[in-house]
């Protein structure tokens, strides 16, 4: 189930696999999300969340995941997460 798995992630990954990705979303449907005529030339806001779960662990070349568990000295991916995301988010100043 384990190398399912990881085949499925890589396939996904693939251009052909993203490509399929993005147009099976086309079908996808949010019932509050749909375009809205403007009321009075104002747009309604929403509000976005972000939440961000770090795992202590990392991926190894052949995208097999090892987490601390197994692994006491896989301890990496907790520190490097959190980089990982403050990094993307200043990169967009968010």
């Amino acid at each position: 189930m384990k190398k399912l798995k990881i085949g499925l992630y890589n396939i996904l990954n693939m251009p052909l696999g993203k490509k399929t990705l993005k147009s099976l979303s086309k079908s996808v449907y949010v019932k509050n999300l749909k375009k809205q005529k403007k009321i009075n030339n104002k747009n309604k806001k929403f509000l976005i969340s972000i939440t961000i779960d770090t795992e202590s662990g990392y991926v190894k070349k052949n995208n097999e995941r090892v987490w601390q568990k197994n692994n006491p000295e896989a301890y990496i991916g907790y520190y490097k997460g959190i980089e990982n995301w403050r990094n993307l988010l200043n990169r967009y100043i968010a």
